[in-house]
Formats: structure tokens, C-alpha cells, sequence
């Protein structure tokens, strides 16, 4: 049994307890604990590891009585889903991190963070990249959210795995636990001089009731030993070296290497193929239609090849040649989109009024005016890293399972995604997280994820690794919108503004709202330090699909607002 197997609503009230907590990371110094609203008195969970004892320990994992959280059974190896931190008795302390690694070292700010809370010396830490499991909540990067939103539950785990550490010792000296201590991973008893490192008590602490969430103690700040000071990056030594960290790295025993050509234009099929032709090329294994969903967000039309290795993948698609069936494929068109603009924005057609307050008109007709307008393109992510995902589907006796290793910034969206369109059970799903190699946004879509586990699927119970190429990047990313931008500003006798109206041109998703990371929002600079602020928007319609682009709410607004500020 492991945590997967609570049941769904322990695990929504888990998660929704959870977010909870997130929204008021603590502000202030404070030694109690809050507790997490939603999570038991008991929300800790311990494990006595199976290998060679240890302490196991993960927090808000549910709701167990402290007999049902001891009659849990150990767990085969060391690692169990759902744990944030793990003592050895050899004195090896790892501590896990939930959300992806994309470049912004929270997996070593979140090893930095359980180690405070758990006075451990920080030679002795390990920090790892955690498993995807629901314990977890949503586990995601994005947003420059991470640290904010598991600062608490971090800080409560530490101390958790603190506290039960501290009874074993009192237990053991039979002295009350006030007149213990801790510091560089050891507990000490000041009146005897006794001492004993984390290790030595980590099997009997595993054993002992689990910690009360409301009644742990929490540093105060002013104590913090290893917050606010310099660290190196836990991976860095491993990426400066070449080590194996990123999707594109995995290698599993007797794995195939798969690419997926689909059509440059969004939404066209395969009428027809030299399928035959690319199947007696060196190393090809297999080569097919895949039909697909017909969602951007999930997987298109296209054709894939499996072969033994990527330099066999990759010749044999030079080779393929594809008739594409255009029909219902976007025709959308910049050169079309500007010439739209252009009349919209002289003479506005389906006006939308974002934000209206006070008298903008009779503001600029009195006020000095100055007018300006602004284009902005589309962009790709262009992230350093291809995108790839390796996927292994399986069958036996106990069902059809999913194995993912996945360099997805949403994970938790991408497994249960994945689940329900190969109608899987998602605790069948399995997803290893990898160390993203760029994304600024490109990850949050999990179509690669999709892919590759309709891929593997069709391969036949083997390992596939679906490789892009750098081409396939830009032709079917999710790109930032565009967008065309008039402004009209009035400045009073004191040359200060006094009127502002704005009238943005950009698109929306074939006559729905406007598409991710391009409207414009009603509280936009300066509309909340002017009482006379108008801004409206029209939206052309947009077959491609878009995405965020980093900061995606200030992307496209941020700088020609102050482009034209600064005029």
C-alpha cells in the first residue's frame, strides 16, 4: 500500500487543505505553527524504511489515526512516494523536492528549507527530485509561485521529522524533551553533555506517534542558520560535468527512439505516405499514421517512425514523404492580421470595453494629446532543451501501466491528462520527473507527454523516446500572441497625465475569449492611478494555438505601456 492508495476524498480534502495553506505563506516571524486549515491534527505520516530502518516522513498525507499511521507497512526500498524528508541510520538525510526543476533551483531552495526547520548540517543532505504522486497536490512550476506556495508545508515537514526526532532521544535518555536541543544534525542534552546525531535515533523515531501539526515549533527567522545565505546549485557540480539530469538523457535498457512529422500547418491530416519506402531504411522498426485527438493540447495527425537509435530516427524522416490533407489546417496569416489591424484600429469594429472611469473624451480634448501605436509579433519559446518525453506502456497480468519520464513544468496535469485519454487508472500512470531544460512557459502544455504515450503504446511494450527537433519546436509550439496596440494620452498644463485611452487589436480562439497571455486586463497600468482611463480591445479570430511566454499577464502589455509613457 503507499499513499496513491488513500482514498480520492481524503486526497481532494488533502489537496484542497493544502492550497489553503499556500495562500498565507507567513509574513511575520512565529514560533507555533498554524495549522493548515482542512489537514487533521495528525496530518504527518511516518515509515520505519524497510531497508535498514530509517525515518520516513512526509506531511499533510492524509488523514490517519496515529494506530493507522503505524500499522502502515514498510516500504520494499528506502524511497516511498508522498515523503519530503528521509534519515538513514548511517546519518544520510535526503530530502525531496515536489515541483519541477526548470532553472530557477528550487530543488535546492526546497532542500534548503526542510534542512532549517530540521537543524541538519547541510553536508549530510541530499536533496532529490521527487516522484509525482497526488500526497503532493498540484505539483507544477510556474508563475515564480514554487517558494511561496510550499513555503509552509515545507517548513512544517522539517520540523516534523525534528520533533520525532527529539522524542526518540528523551525516550531514550528518559529526560523531557525541553531540555533538548538541536543543531548540525545532532540532538544534544546540555545537562549530561550527552550527544546523539540524527542517524543513531532515526529507526526509533520512525516508531514513535507522528507530531501534531498545530503544536510543531517552528523557527523564529532570526535563527535561521542556512536561509539568506549563499549555496551552490545541489546539481551543479552534476551540470557542469555532463552528469544525466534532463529528459533528453534518459536511457533505458532496449529503448527505441521515436519522431513524429505532422503537418506545418495546424490541424492538417495525412492523406498519404511512403510508409512502405521508410520501413526497409536502416533501423526503422516501425513507421505509421497516428490520427491523433485533434487537439493542439493533447496530440495532432502526423507520422511516426521508431527506429534503434535517433540518427536512424532522424535519416529515416529526411526520407519521408507526406501528402497532407489541408482542409480544415489554420490558414491564419500575419500579413492578413495587420491589415485587419490597420482598419480596426482606425475604425474600431466589435469594440470590447475592458475598463471605462471618468471623462476620457473631454479630457483629451482639452488636455495637449499625444498618440503612438505599437506592433508586437509572435514569439517561440525557443527553450535550450528539445522537447522529448520517454514513455513506457506495459502490459500483464495486473493490468496495462504507463511509465513516464517527463521534463514537464505541470506534471500533475500531464499524468492525469495522459490517464484519461489511454482510459488508464491514474494511479497506473507513473511520471519521473526530469530537470527541464528551459521552457519559460513552452512546458505547461503537455501534448509531448501524450505523444509519446500513445507512441510507446503502439510500440508494443517497449521503451520509446519521443525525440522533437528543433524544427518541430517553432513549427508547433505554443506561441505568445501578438498583437497591435493605439494609445491616446492628454497631459495637462503641468505636463502630467490627465487621460489615457488604449485600444488593443489581438485575437481570440475562433470566437471565444481572448487567447492566453495577449488580452489586455482591466486593472493594466496606470488604470488604477488615473480617474480618466479607458481601455478596449478587438479580437480577430486565431485557428494556431498560443501560450504563455514568461510573466504571461505583463508579456505584451509591460513594455509598450511604457514604450509610450516614455515618449
Amino acid at each position: 500500500m503507499s499513499l496513491d492508495t488513500l482514498e480520492m476524498a481524503d486526497l481532494r480534502h488533502l489537496v484542497e487543505g493544502v492550497e489553503r495553506v499556500w495562500a498565507r505563506m507567513d509574513d511575520e516571524p512565529q514560533v507555533q505553527a498554524q495549522a493548515a486549515p482542512g489537514l487533521s491534527r495528525r496530518g504527518f505520516m511516518s515509515y520505519a524504511a524497510g531497508i535498514g530502518g530509517g525515518l520516513l516522513l512526509a506531511v499533510g498525507a492524509g488523514t490517519p489515526s496515529p494506530a493507522s499511521a503505524q500499522a502502515l507497512p514498510r516500504p520494499a526500498q528506502p524511497f516511498s512516494p508522498g515523503a519530503y524528508v528521509r534519515i538513514a541510520p548511517d546519518g544520510r538525510i535526503t530530502l525531496y523536492s515536489k515541483n519541477p526543476e526548470i532553472g530557477q533551483n528550487i530543488k535546492t531552495a526546497f532542500g534548503l528549507i526542510l534542512a532549517e526547520e530540521l537543524d541538519a548540517r547541510w553536508p549530510d543532505v541530499v536533496v532529490e527530485q521527487a516522484p509525482v504522486d497526488l500526497v503532493y497536490g498540484a505539483q507544477f512550476s510556474g508563475g515564480s509561485l514554487s517558494v511561496a506556495q510550499a513555503w509552509m508545508t515545507l517548513r512544517q515537514a522539517g520540523a516534523g521529522a525534528r520533533a520525532m526526532l527529539l522524542a526518540a532521544a528523551a525516550q531514550r535518555w528518559s529526560v523531557p524533551m525541553a531540555e533538548l536541543t538541536t543543531s548540525e544534525s545532532t540532538v544534544r542534552h546540555a545537562a549530561s553533555g550527552r550527544t546523539l546525531r540524527y542517524g543513531e535515533l532515526a529507526t526509533a523515531a520512525a516508531a514513535l506517534p507522528v507530531p501534531q501539526v498545530e503544536q510543531l515549533t517552528l523557527k523564529d527567522r532570526k535563527n535561521f542558520k542556512l536561509l539568506g545565505r549563499r549555496h551552490r546549485n545541489v546539481d551543479g557540480r552534476a551540470i557542469v560535468t555532463g552528469q544525466p539530469l534532463y529528459g533528453i538523457d534518459v536511457q533505458l535498457p532496449d529503448m527505441r527512439v521515436a519522431v513524429f512529422q505532422k503537418c506545418p500547418m495546424v490541424y492538417g491530416k495525412v492523406k498519404s505516405a511512403n510508409l512502405d519506402e521508410v520501413r526497409r531504411l536502416p533501423g526503422v522498426e516501425q513507421a505509421f499514421v497516428a490520427e491523433g485527438t485533434g487537439k493542439p493540447t493533447e496530440t495532432l495527425a502526423g507520422v511516426v517512425i521508431i527506429a534503434k537509435n535517433t540518427w536512424s530516427a532522424l535519416a529515416a524522416r529526411r526520407e519521408l514523404v507526406v501528402v497532407w490533407d489541408d482542409a480544415a489546417a489554420s490558414k491564419d496569416s500575419w500579413t492578413h492580421c495587420t491589415e485587419q489591424a490597420t482598419q480596426r484600429m482606425r475604425k474600431p469594429v466589435g469594440e470590447q470595453i475592458v475598463q471605462s472611469g471618468g471623462g476620457v473624451d473631454e479630457a483629451l480634448a482639452a488636455g495637449r494629446r499625444v498618440q503612438a501605436q505599437y506592433t508586437y509579433g509572435f514569439v517561440a519559446h525557443g527553450q535550450l532543451e528539445p522537447i522529448n518525453c520517454t514513455a513506457w506502456y506495459r502490459r500483464d497480468r495486473a493490468g496495462d501501466s504507463l511509465t513516464l519520464w517527463a521534463p514537464s513544468q505541470t506534471p500533475t496535469a500531464g499524468r492525469a491528462l495522459v490517464a484519461r485519454l489511454l482510459a488508464l487508472p491514474v494511479e497506473k500512470v507513473e511520471v519521473h520527473q526530469q530537470r527541464i531544460g528551459g521552457g519559460f512557459g513552452r512546458r505547461l502544455v503537455n501534448d509531448y507527454m501524450v505523444e509519446a504515450a500513445f507512441i510507446s503504446r503502439q510500440a508494443g511494450g517497449i521503451p520509446v523516446k519521443l525525440m522533437w527537433t528543433r524544427e518541430d519546436d517553432m513549427e508547433h509550439d505554443f506561441l505568445r500572441p501578438g498583437g497591435f496596440m493605439a494609445f491616446q494620452g492628454a497631459l495637462d498644463g503641468q505636463g502630467r497625465l490627465a487621460a489615457w485611452n488604449s485600444h488593443l487589436v489581438h485575437f481570440n480562439s475562433e470566437g471565444g475569449a481572448a487567447v492566453t497571455a495577449a488580452n489586455w486586463q482591466p486593472n493594466e497600468f496606470p488604470a488604477l492611478h488615473l480617474a480618466n482611463y479607458r481601455a478596449s480591445q478587438t479580437l480577430l479570430p486565431l485557428k494556431m494555438p498560443t501560450g504563455s511566454h514568461r510573466a504571461p499577464g505583463s508579456n505584451t502589455a509591460a513594455w509598450v505601456v511604457q514604450c509610450f509613457l516614455h515618449e
